[in-house]
Order: structure tokens, then C-alpha cells, then sequence
């Protein structure tokens, strides 16, 4: 349920465009990654591959990973 929600917050839709902003939700979905909590831990990972697939054609966006995981 909880790797649901935080893809729904990706989306692109008309209310929620700027959260598909690889910028904008990069950055938290990799701490979240590292959080302790294995359930938290697992959505996040989850929905940075949802954001790789769906941004596949930008390069850029591999890089901004990269610039997270420093």
C-alpha cells in the first residue's frame, strides 16, 4: 500500500504534475531508501525504479540518482 501512495505522487496528472519533477522527488525517495524501516525502505526503492522506467529517456535523471547517492 505504501509503495502504491508514493507512486500515485508521481504521476503526472493535471493536480499533481510537478511531483513527477525527478528533481524534486529524487532526493527524498533515496533517504527513504536507506531508512531502517524495511517496509519504507522497500516502497521507496520500488518507486525510484518506477521513476527510472518512466523517465527512461532522460539521462539526466541517472545522473540526478547519481548526485543522491553521494
Amino acid at each position: 500500500l505504501l509503495s502504491y501512495s508514493l507512486t500515485l505522487l508521481l504521476l503526472p496528472t493535471e493536480d499533481r504534475f510537478h511531483f513527477s519533477e525527478p528533481s524534486l522527488v529524487l532526493p527524498a525517495l533515496v533517504r527513504l531508501a536507506y531508512s531502517s524501516d524495511e517496509e519504507l525502505q522497500s516502497s521507496a526503492s520500488d518507486t525510484i525504479i518506477t521513476v527510472l522506467k518512466y523517465h527512461k529517456e532522460k539521462f539526466e535523471v541517472i545522473c540526478m540518482l547519481l548526485d543522491c547517492l553521494k
